[in-house]
């Protein structure tokens, strides 16, 4: 099983910042007759959907995760949810980052065991109706077969979520992908009666459908079911919807000592699976995430078969490995599972066949195995270490092998040394971007920067990608951090240019095959890029500098060997001179791509439109053509 990962899972939703009172209830309790209110908060992750890829790629499974965020520069709370994801290694290629919009927030009440959300004004909750290529999102590299994973939270957030959300089931559907669901009704922001419009149209073509004892219970009066024990209203809901196999996850909890006993059935052909005669017992560090895991463990188990049709005799280990991935993931505090391969297979070899009893995970200091239970004496180092090396290959997966980065970003080097002007799109007009884009391209630019603070930057990389190679090459700019170098050559950016040296962006460019161009202005910082492995470097800003200033700087030992692309102030009649007194390349904004695409009101936008007609435009065309002589 651990040599065949050839699976990835997609999943889209929204994820969240997520606050918690440290102490629990006493801790809220506390701080309400405290100056302030002061207390002691936590703050991390949440989102069904990303906790099932990221429970799934700890795993080693590939997970690619869908979404709509604001961007770092709306709301930097972005930052906590976008390096979460890329550290446990799901790949975010497919998320899309808008500008003006909040980020959701959930706060947890311990007293009253529940959550309390704001997030009616989130990137996700506004996003637009068809933003999402869904033919490309469940596409997948050949010989990697694809499961979706959806749940009834991502509909209940707005119109357009709802409509994207039945959009991506559909084309799955059409694609033959397994497609789960879990219910996941949640009553603060959808009722039962619209949530299941929505769900009914596509349950008898799921694959796997997943309930909660309440939600099954309101279904069984929502359609006439009069059975009252879960065990029989899941027959007769599996017997009216036969195609998925329907699971119900079962919790009972001594509140006492807070220990846990979880449990679960599965309906299908008629027949109920169950692994009440072995639950497993454990007391929950934190009562998120356990629901994300249990999707995830019975996912993994899927996977392990190649997607394939569960037999009846799958059915159990199935259902097994799910609580425990459920039960283990509690065992942490925060949303999102930490639990690898061998600390599963570990509670799958030590209980097999009987009740598991759970404290800590394992292979960590807090692990502590029941007394009554023998440790396994089977070796599992070999298979373990099989699954470290396939993880590992995995991981390397979603960035091209060596060979292919090194040659791409060879290719983007030579391309900008022979363009000589890279001209710089910022603005904050989309439309006008990509028209403006394409117009420069056909006066025979060869290199278009497009930064990351214009709105839809990543959309306008990928239509002038799509639009203008391969006369001419597209990259990114205003690259702040170095995540956001993988979003960018995700949508088509060959070369990243930023006005800083982020921590980690040149080893990141390497690694995803983007020549990351990072920014200096004292020699001391130029030569830093260059030790640290920059194959150029961009000279910012450079009215602060000279052409002369330059020339001297290069004609000093090993600061000869210095790439440098002066960037900001140069007007396109100073291109020759910096080209003449030794830079590579020269970067030009507004005074080559036109002072409309920044202007601020709609008159000073019409005045600055006008004298690119008049002036701007000829300008710009006479300096590609002299360049090409």
């Amino acid at each position: 099983q651990f040599e065949q990962f050839a699976t990835m899972l997609v999943t889209y939703g929204e994820a969240m910042v997520r606050y918690a009172a440290v102490g629990g209830a006493a801790e809220e309790e506390a701080s309400l007759g405290r100056p302030s209110g002061v207390s002691a908060q936590m703050r991390s992750v949440g989102g069904d959907e990303l906790n099932v890829a990221v429970a799934l790629s700890r795993l080693g499974r590939r997970a690619r995760w869908v979404s709509v965020l604001p961007a770092v520069s709306s709301n930097p709370l972005v930052e906590t949810i976008t390096e979460s994801a890329v550290r446990a290694g799901v790949d975010m290629s497919h998320v899309q980052f808008v500008e003006q919009a909040e980020v959701g927030v959930f706060y947890v009440i311990p007293k009253e065991r529940n959550v309390h959300y704001q997030r009616r004004h989130s990137a996700f909750a506004n996003q637009e109706v068809g933003c999402i290529d869904w033919h490309r999102v469940l596409s997948a590299p050949q010989d990697t077969q694809v499961w979706f994973h959806m749940t009834g939270i991502s509909p209940a957030c707005g119109q357009a979520p709802a409509e994207n959300w039945g959009n991506g089931i559909a084309m799955a559907i059409a694609k033959g992908i397994p497609v789960s669901v879990d219910f996941n009704h949640r009553k603060k922001l959808i009722t039962m009666d619209r949530l299941w419009q929505m769900v009914e149209p596509f349950l008898n073509s799921l694959t796997l459908f997943i309930l909660s004892v309440d939600s099954l219970a309101e279904l069984s009066a929502l359609l006439g079911i009069h059975e009252t024990d879960p065990k029989q209203q899941l027959l007769a809901f599996s017997c009216r919807y036969p195609r998925p196999k329907v699971a119900l996850c079962c919790k009972q909890r001594n509140h006492a000592s807070n220990l846990q006993k979880r449990w679960s059935l599965v309906a299908w052909s008629s027949r109920l699976h169950s692994t009440e005669a072995m639950p497993v017992f454990h007391t929950p560090k934190d009562e998120c995430g356990g629901g994300s895991a249990w999707a995830a463990g019975f996912i993994d188990y899927c996977m392990d078969h190649h997607n394939q049709e569960l037999t009846e005799g799958d059915l159990l280990p199935a259902i097994r490995r799910a609580d425990l991935l459920a039960a283990l993931c509690q065992e942490v505090v925060g949303d999102h599972s930490m639990v690898t391969r061998t600390q599963l297979s570990h509670c799958e070899t030590q209980f097999c066949g009987k009740a598991a009893h759970i404290d800590g995970l394992p292979g960590t200091p807090d692990f502590k195995l029941p007394s009554c239970i023998v440790p396994c004496t089977r070796a599992t180092t070999g298979r373990a270490d099989r699954a470290a090396e396939r993880v590992a290959q995995l991981t390397a997966q979603l960035a091209p092998t060596p060979e292919a980065a090194e040659a791409q970003i060879a290719g983007a080097f030579e391309a900008i040394a022979a363009a000589k002007v890279i001209a710089i799109i910022r603005g904050n007009d989309a439309a006008l971007a990509i028209e403006r884009g394409k117009e420069l391209a056909g006066m025979g630019c060869r290199v278009l920067e497009v930064t990351l603070d214009t709105p839809d930057a990543l959309r306008i990389i990928a239509e002038l990608s799509r639009s203008c190679a391969p006369r001419c090459l597209v990259g990114a700019g205003t690259v702040m951090h170095s995540w956001e170098v993988v979003h960018a050559r995700a949508a088509g950016s060959r070369f990243a240019f930023s006005p800083i040296n982020p921590i980690g962006f040149i080893d990141t460019c390497k690694a995803n095959g983007v020549l990351g161009i990072p920014a200096a202005f004292s020699p001391q910082e130029l030569y830093t890029t260059k030790l640290q492995g920059a194959l150029a470097v961009k000279l910012f800003p450079a009215q602060l500098w000279s052409p002369t200033a330059l020339r001297s700087l290069l004609a000093i030992g090993d600061l000869s060997n210095l790439r440098v692309i002066p960037t900001s102030g140069i007007e396109p009649d100073q291109v020759r001179t910096w080209l003449e007194a030794g830079a590579m390349a020269v970067g030009l904004g507004s005074n080559l791509a036109g002072g409309d695409l920044r202007a601020g009101t709609a008159q000073a936008k019409a005045a600055a439109h006008d004298k690119w007609l008049r002036a701007g435009k000829a300008r710009a065309a006479a300096l590609f053509s002299n360049l090409q002589r």
